[in-house]
């Protein structure tokens, strides 16, 4: 609302589930959508947890002009990443990310690994721990050195919930393909509904 109120032509929007900074709120994706079509007048972009089709349809039912999918799409063969990075994603569930980061303000959904115990134990400890004390564990280097090797033991590995939704590696174009083939099976799911409430609303 502040970006649209500055002047901002166009924002992307992310829910609680998205892999890296969803904010302190943690509001999920399907209220940021329905909270955006109220209070918007401006295009927005929908992002968080998704990754299949039937999400694509019902973010442009819920009036953005797109979607934003990143965790989705890190099985790409196109991702420049070691393939035991990327087969440690495939691997992964929805339930295998980590929230962190929060008692220094820039909350950040992870793969869940040795790191991310780590730093869950030190915020318990001490909450007002500051940043200077995380980054030994948390500095972008760390996380770069799992692209590169595969270990993804460490560092802070952005992903979000659609994790459940990578269930392998592909060329993007694949990945593509299957997203608009689920969401076209969608759409064709809400036809016989839009013809029954057509029918009733003549009646």
């Amino acid at each position: 609302q502040k970006a649209q109120a500055i002047g901002v032509d166009m924002v992307a929007i992310v829910g609680a589930e998205c892999g890296g900074h969803p904010g302190m709120d943690l509001v999920g994706t399907m209220v940021n959508v329905g909270l955006a079509e109220r209070r918007l007048t401006i295009p927005f972009l929908l992002g968080g947890g998704i990754g299949a089709g039937s999400q694509i349809v019902a973010a442009l039912a819920g009036g953005a002009a797109g979607v934003v999918i990143g965790t989705r799409l890190l099985g790409a063969d196109e991702i420049a990443a070691h393939d035991d990075y990327k087969a440690a994603l495939v691997a992964a569930g929805e339930r295998d990310t980590a929230l962190t980061m929060g008692s220094v303000r820039n909350t950040i959904r992870t793969l869940k690994n040795q790191t991310t115990a780590i730093v869950t134990a030190l915020e318990a400890e001490t909450p007002d721990i500051g940043i200077e004390a995380l980054l030994p564990h948390v500095a972008g280097t760390i996380g770069r050195r799992a692209y590169e090797t595969g270990d993804t033991s460490h560092g802070m590995l952005s992903a979000g919930q659609a994790l459940g939704l990578l269930e392998r590696t592909a060329p993007l174009a694949d990945i593509i393909a299957q997203l608009e083939q689920e969401a076209l099976a969608a759409l064709a799911r809400l036809r016989p509904q839009a013809r029954i409430s057509r029918q009733e609303a003549a009646q």
